[in-house]
Formats: C-alpha cells, structure tokens, sequence
C-alpha cells in the first residue's frame, strides 16, 4: 500500500506540505485530520483505519504521538529550531499558557532526539523551505510525482500569524524563557547535526 505519514511540532511547515502534496492527482494528502480527537481517543487502531488507503497521505502534527506504532510505508518528522516555533507560538498563544507550551516542546524534542536510530526520515525545515532540490526530494520520497515543484510553491507562505506581531526574536523574551529555549534548541542541533 503506498501511504505515508509526515509529522512534527505545531507550526513546522506541516500546513504548507499537506496544501503543495495535495495538488497531486493521484493522491490524497490531508493536514492534521483528526485533530484533538486522535489525541482523546488514544487509539491506534482508529488512526490507523483512516491510514489504511492507497496514495493518501498525512501531514500532522498531532500524529507525533503515535508515529513508531503506525503500520504505514513512510514515515517522515519535520525538524525546525524550536526558537523560531517559540516565536510563532507566542504570537498566537496567551501568556499564562506559555508554561504548558514549552514544557511540551521541550518533551517533544526530547522524544524526537529517540527517534535518530528509527527508520522515519527527518526533514529539516528550514532545508525545506530554502534548497527546492531537497523539497523537491521530499515529494519524491513519499512517492508525489505528479506535482511540479516550483520556487514559486517553495516561497508562497502559506500559515501567516494573524494579528499584531509582538515577538520578533528570542531576546525579546526574558532571560529564564530564553535559557528554556536555547536547552531546547541545543538539543535540535544535536539531531540536525545527526541528520
């Protein structure tokens, strides 16, 4: 059965992959279907029925949880610097939810450095949004062949922030957040060092 998975951190590219693999014809490629309810119900087996088809394909964050125990072709993990997640997420996060975020992207991260010596590909984020051989091996790697990757695609942002950008950088942040992330970002070097 030709299918694939492709997931990682809320706001790593999964929302601009899933749009550009769904211009194919031939396959079906979804964004974070399922969403919250993967997550409630907890079952591999219900996320693994929807898997079940030929030329479909997921793109979704949500699917990190379970990636080593689904039964699919492919499996993929989209890797970018946990910094720039920061920044995107705290744009579009209230405050007081600032602790359950990064206490999560730290775990996730922690998880994903387990992952190394798997047999899922890891795809470096800002690779794929710069270098149009490396996306253009992506397509290939999952099996879209029937879609034209173009610079065009590659520069087309696709998940803007939507309201008033308060955070640009990590220093605008204080210094016990910037110490969390960089803990964080130093294991994502560790991994894309690795890749």
């Amino acid at each position: 059965m030709k299918n694939f998975v492709i997931t990682g951190y809320s706001r790593s590219g999964t929302l601009f992959l899933a749009t550009n693999m769904n211009l194919s014809k031939k396959w079906m490629v979804s964004h974070a279907t399922g969403g919250y309810d993967d997550l409630r119900k907890n079952s591999i087996e219900f996320i693994q029925q929807r898997l079940n088809k030929d030329y479909y394909g997921e793109v979704n964050d949500y699917l990190r949880y379970y990636i080593l125990k689904l039964n699919i072709s492919k499996k993929a993990l989209i890797l970018r610097d946990p910094a720039d997640i920061w920044i995107s997420m705290s744009n579009r996060k209230k405050q007081k939810l600032w602790n359950g975020v990064l206490i999560d992207l730290e775990n996730a991260y922690n998880e994903f450095a387990n992952l190394i010596k798997s047999d899922i590909r890891f795809i470096l984020f800002d690779r794929m949004i710069t270098d149009l051989k490396y996306l253009k091996g992506i397509f290939s790697y999952v099996g879209i062949d029937d879609v034209k990757v173009t610079k065009e695609m590659q520069m087309k942002k696709i998940n803007e922030n939507e309201g008033e950008i308060k955070y640009r950088c990590l220093s605008d942040f204080d210094t016990s957040i910037q110490n969390r992330i960089i803990k964080i970002r130093d294991i994502y070097m560790e991994m894309k060092n690795a890749v």
